[in-house]
């Protein structure tokens, strides 16, 4: 068991986060750069466009509650 005192990227606990990092980044285990199967060349600039379209989608649906819908709610509240 690790106590507080003990930072969270430790040795110890490696097997949790590490090889998240280590495909993020194309590495395998051994720190070797990984080569790209026939259909993985695209699938960084895709992951790209994905996000940006959810980011982009995450942000406009924020904006509408913010000028739309809070007002609208906050009128209800004090009626």
């Amino acid at each position: 068991m690790l106590d507080n005192s003990q930072p969270y990227y430790a040795p110890q606990r490696a097997g949790a986060y590490l090889d998240g990092i280590l495909e993020r980044d194309g590495l395998d285990v051994k720190g070797r750069s990984v080569a790209l199967g026939p259909g993985d060349a695209g699938a960084g600039l895709l992951r790209a466009v994905v996000r940006r379209a959810a980011r982009s989608g995450a942000k406009s649906l924020y904006r509408v509650g913010r000028e739309r819908v809070a007002p609208t709610l906050r009128r209800w509240g004090q009626a």
